[in-house]
This record gives C-alpha cells, structure tokens and sequence, in this order.
C-alpha cells in the first residue's frame, strides 16, 4: 500500500523482468513517513530509475511506479531457491 493504493509487486516485477536490459527484477515496499510503503525495484542489469518507472507506467498506472531502484549484483535467494525478500528490505532500507 504506497499513497493509499494496493500496489502489487508481483505485477511490477514482472513488467520490468520484461525490459531488454533486465535480467532479474524484484519489488519490495519500504516504510516510508509520507506514503505508507515506498515502492522499491530491486534489478539485476542497467536499468535508471527513470527507465524503470517509464516503462512500468507504459503498462500499469503511474501509482505503481518505483520511487526507488536498487540495482544488485544478483537478487539475494534463500536456501530452498525462494527471493529473501527481507534481505531485499533491509538493502532497500
């Protein structure tokens, strides 16, 4: 919830796994004072946050832009082979 609207992560990082110079992408929600969650892309590739949100809003609404990117070297996984979203949380911190 970022600005009082749902936004579902899932959909966003599946729209930027969908850009050419994205080879994995993740989305996680930050506390943030003024908009309850911030919306923050984790991607692995050379993607600007400008890119980023460009290219989501050519598909989704604009509430559902990133306000941050974070690019990684790789996105952290657990031992079963799942994201570690709360290590993604805490490097989008």
């Amino acid at each position: 919830l970022s600005g009082g609207v749902n936004v579902p992560g899932p959909a966003v990082a599946a729209r930027l796994r969908e850009h050419p110079a994205v080879e994995a992408a993740e989305v996680v929600g930050v506390a943030d004072d003024e908009w309850g969650q911030r919306v923050v892309a984790c991607v692995v590739g050379d993607l600007s946050l400008e890119e980023g949100r460009d290219w989501v809003t050519a598909a989704h609404p604009r509430s559902w832009a990133p306000r941050q990117l974070l690019r990684l070297e790789e996105i952290p996984l657990l031992g079963n082979g799942k994201v570690d979203r709360r290590r993604l949380e805490e490097l989008a911190r």
